[in-house]
């Protein structure tokens, strides 16, 4: 379970001003399931998401959870563009204390148990880039995987994500503002709207509301 303790969120511009994101919010969100959070372009989804995963500090109150985050995961924030496909895999296992090699292979044997053809982690094409970088986050094991504008990530590695959070029982919270998208992956909820947030617990409530 996620809890959020008046959590606000505002940034200071260079003009002086101030910009509101988040009015003070106590809620509690579950870790454990498929959550979308819901709205239109600029409402605040991204940096909701970075105040879940605690890269973002609040102006004011706190988020409060015993679940274990992934980064915020979007379509190429992980990998660096000067590194080959596979110096990033290995890269990363160092940071983390996984075995390289070990990690590559498993990679790769991710990246072909899809139904697309030819994906493998030893291509350097953006898609092959882009389906390792998300089965490198599908074999790292976190209660709760979040991922921002859900619509970048190629479908097949995307469906792959949600299967291995389920087999987990681990949670998905995504940013998207196509209800299509909520609909197919989500089984509840949060709008954001007016710098609040509305959690529903079914998903066909939170559309509804997001198509207001």
């Amino acid at each position: 379970m996620i809890h959020l303790v008046s959590v606000a969120k505002n940034f200071h511009l260079h003009d002086g001003g101030t910009k509101l994101v988040l009015l003070p919010t106590t809620m509690d969100l579950p870790s454990d399931r498929p959550i979308a959070i819901l709205g239109s372009k600029q409402q605040g989804k991204s940096v909701f998401l970075r105040l879940l995963s605690g890269v973002e500090t609040p102006t004011q109150g706190a988020v409060m959870s015993d679940a274990r985050f992934s980064p915020v995961i979007r379509n190429g924030v992980l990998f660096r563009r000067k590194l080959s496909l596979i110096e990033n895999i290995r890269f990363v296992a160092r940071i983390m204390n996984f075995n390289p090699d070990e990690l590559a292979t498993a990679v790769d044997e991710f990246c072909r148990s899809g139904d697309a053809p030819a994906r493998s982690a030893h291509g350097e094409s953006d898609e092959h880039r882009k389906a390792a970088e998300l089965a490198l986050f599908s074999l790292l094991a976190f209660d709760c995987y979040l991922v921002d504008e859900i619509w970048l990530l190629p479908e097949v590695p995307r469906r792959q994500l949600f299967d291995a959070a389920a087999e987990r029982n681990a949670g998905v919270i995504f940013a998207t503002s196509l209800s299509r998208l909520a609909r197919e992956h989500a089984a509840s909820g949060a709008v954001v709207r007016d710098h609040t947030v509305h959690y529903f617990p079914d998903i066909e409530e939170a559309i509804e509301f997001h198509e207001r």
